[in-house]
């Protein structure tokens, strides 16, 4: 299964690919450095647009983002519509549609300064993306992990707009966006350009915590997965997620990531037992793993530019849930692909 993040950056959620994590907890929950498993990439780039509220066709309140990503030397590009809902950063609905485009799809040019994102024809029924970038200014850093000489990002700055109509093909949310009227992006749009000696991934070191994790057991043949998180010291927050992932019958190579995320009370633990419960009417239910078994894991972390050193304990135990149910708007009422079967928790400090 894919891996992903929520990673909130102003007031934008982007829920990112991780390349080559472990441990990590479906639907935006992940607590394991991807340094440990660094492989390098070959010079790819990231067209990222801020996010933006929009009005759905029948009128649900929604932010949207695009990004976009291609590589020198690649025979295709890859363009990501997000679409999510919820009164507050990294909660609420998010769904995030995929599409391959034709190399010509996402381009950028360092000498002039200029990009674009777009679909034409490519996503079908799912609608039309064009959009036109214009650098404003740029700089660079070093990667962590990186080989030198090549081991520099460039982060370039600029304005996004242009066309966006998409439709979500559900009856939850409807379509964004128009065919005809262009869409302006406010604030700077990022682009990166990675170093080819830099990691793929997250290449920094993971800032230090002290949280738990948890997860639902993995289900040979089912994309469904519940998973939590909850900060144990500082601004202390804890919350539930559900995720699903589906491979798009059409436009090839489609498909779409689901995500819902909610707050919840913080787990209780009793030694090698972790007891779940939710609050709200967006997850529901209840799930306990029990006599769970541990396993240390000590890495380094960074915390105020200071290296420190992450403690962790992974355990594994006997997962049963009663009546866990998440309520999507778009999907309907999605539970997981069984009520027993082995659960997994992590408890991290330093």
């Amino acid at each position: 299964m894919q891996a992903w993040r929520i990673v909130t950056i102003g007031s934008a959620v982007t829920i990112a690919l991780l390349s080559g994590g472990t441990g990590v907890a479906s639907g935006g929950e992940s607590h394991a450095p991807s340094s440990h498993t660094a492989k390098h990439q070959t010079g790819r780039f990231y067209l990222n647009s801020t996010t933006i509220k929009v009005r759905s066709s029948n009128g649900t309140r929604l932010r949207l983002a695009i990004n976009g990503s291609g590589q020198k030397g690649a025979t295709s590009s890859d363009l990501n519509v997000t679409l999510s809902s919820g009164p507050a950063q990294g909660l609420g609905e998010t769904h995030i549609w995929q599409f391959q485009l034709p190399k010509s799809g996402v381009v950028y040019s360092s000498k002039t300064g200029r990009g674009h994102l777009a679909s034409k024809k490519k996503l079908r029924a799912f609608g039309t993306v064009s959009l036109a970038f214009k650098k404003g200014s740029q700089h660079t850093s070093k990667c962590v992990d990186g080989t030198a000489p090549n081991n520099v990002n460039t982060d370039v700055t600029g304005r996004l707009s242009g066309k966006v109509f998409f439709n979500t093909k559900s009856h939850g949310w409807g379509s964004v966006g128009s065919r005809k009227h262009p869409i302006h992006f406010p604030g700077h749009s990022h682009l990166t350009m990675s170093g080819t000696g830099c990691p793929a991934g997250y290449g920094n070191a993971a800032s230090c915590s002290k949280e738990i994790y948890w997860d639902s057991p993995y289900v040979p043949g089912s994309t469904v997965t519940f998973s939590g998180r909850a900060s144990t010291s500082g601004k202390k927050q804890s919350t539930i997620s559900a995720s699903d992932y589906l491979q798009l019958p059409k436009p090839v190579g489609a498909s779409r990531d689901d995500f819902l995320v909610t707050k919840a009370p913080t787990p209780t633990r009793h030694g090698g037992t972790l007891h779940i419960k939710t609050s709200g009417k967006v997850i529901t239910g209840s799930a306990t793993i029990a006599n769970a078994t541990s396993q240390p894991d000590n890495y380094k972390c960074k915390l105020g530019g200071k290296t420190k050193h992450e403690k962790t304990k992974y355990y594994s135990g006997a997962w049963t849930s009663t009546d866990l149910t998440a309520h999507f708007r778009v999907l309907g009422d999605v539970t997981p692909p069984s009520t027993t079967g082995t659960g997994s928790f992590s408890v991290e400090t330093y």
